[in-house]
Order: structure tokens, then sequence, then C-alpha cells
């Protein structure tokens, strides 16, 4: 019984490690992303609420991801699909 005990807290401890692991990959996927957002704001000289607006997000939640908080999946999606539109265009796809 104790070397199954053993086996058990060993492969609990390898579960965990796991989803840290993974954890710190999501983090690092979001701090990404918001490092990308940040940057091309920037570049094309918008500020938080113009860029918010394109995006269709709040500014508020712009600004978190900017700084590496985490980000519902809508709203990642959101920032990746503005990422990858050309920057003269807006959310419905009309040229600005």
């Amino acid at each position: 019984p104790r070397a199954q005990w053993d086996g058990h807290t060993t492969e609990l401890k390898l579960t965990r490690l796991r989803v840290l692991a993974q954890q710190a990959s999501v983090a690092s996927l979001v701090a990404d992303l918001g490092a990308q957002a940040r940057q091309r704001r920037q570049a094309e000289g918008l500020s938080l609420r113009a860029a918010a607006e394109q995006i269709g997000i709040g500014f508020n939640t712009l600004s978190r991801l900017e700084r590496g908080h985490d980000a519902s999946f809508f709203n990642a999606l959101a920032v990746l699909d503005w990422l990858a539109r050309p920057a003269n265009l807006d959310q419905s796809g009309e040229v600005t």
C-alpha cells in the first residue's frame, strides 16, 4: 500500500507541475498579446479609448491586457482580430 501511495503522490505532483506549466504558457501568451496590442496602438498614435473602440472592447479591458492581466477568450480573440487587420480597416471592414 505504501508504494501505491507514493506513486499516487508522485502522479499528483506531476499533474500539478503540468498545470503550472500550462498556466505559465497562457500567462506568457497574454503578456505577448498585450505587448503586441500596445505596440500597434502606439505605432498608430491611438489612445487606449480609440484603439479599444476599433477593437470592440472596453478601454479598461485593453489597458489591463496591455499590462499583462488576463483577458476573456472573446476579448483576446477581438484583439487578435484587430492585430490581424490592416491598420486602415475598422471592425466592420470599412476603410478609415
